[in-house]
């Protein structure tokens, strides 16, 4: 299975406050045939579809986001 057809079946969240970054992750993904993105503009809007059961395959989280308060605890390519 190749990285396009992996990526076209993940469900993905970007999470950052910047318009810029938000659109220019979605549209580098969905030029690697990723479908399903989600875009959060705060990690708060995240935190509330997790709380609601809905998951993600994959996160590509801004770890200073004014709203994020911590750093998180799990690992992370930076």
């Amino acid at each position: 299975m190749d990285d396009q057809s992996i990526l076209s079946q993940m469900k993905i969240a970007v999470v950052d406050d910047h318009d810029l970054v938000r659109e220019g992750m979605t549209a580098i993904l969905a030029s690697r045939n990723a479908n399903n993105v989600t875009k959060f503009s705060t990690a708060m809007a995240l935190v509330t579809q997790l709380d609601a059961g809905i998951e993600f395959d994959f996160y590509i989280i801004d770890l200073e986001l004014p709203d994020f308060g911590v750093k998180p605890k799990s690992r992370c390519i930076c």
